[in-house]
């Protein structure tokens, strides 16, 4: 934590997945009187491994833990210096289970970069 930059950083363990953890942040001035303020947040960590299986003439699965009643959206590019990313289908909320599999065709690219988002 940078005490003059308020930055707080925090990289989770693979050990630590899946859990949740509270984490209390306070902050405090150096005026007279001196005021604080504290919030505590909740962080859920989640297993992080994406697995991507081929299948064939482009077509691609990819398997990703997921935390029910989470929404997530899948993008990709084609390539990392592309100026945006496009969506792989519609967004969705995580049902019960701890993973979700997303399938692609990639034609006859090489290669596609993926990225998973969480929604809410």
């Amino acid at each position: 934590m940078g005490a003059s930059s308020g930055l707080f950083q925090w990289t989770p363990g693979p050990a630590q997945a899946p859990s949740t953890a509270q984490i209390t942040i306070k902050v405090a001035d150096n005026g007279v009187p001196s005021l604080s303020d504290s919030k505590v947040l909740t962080v859920v960590v989640a297993l992080p491994p994406v697995t991507i299986i081929t299948h064939g003439a482009g077509n691609v699965s990819l398997s990703f833990p997921t935390i029910t009643g989470k929404s997530y959206q899948v993008q990709y590019k084609d390539n990392l210096n592309a100026p945006t990313w496009t969506n792989l289908g519609p967004s969705f909320t995580a049902g019960p289970g701890n993973a979700t599999t997303i399938n692609d065709n990639i034609g006859a690219n090489p290669h596609r970069f993926y990225r998973i988002q969480v929604i809410n």
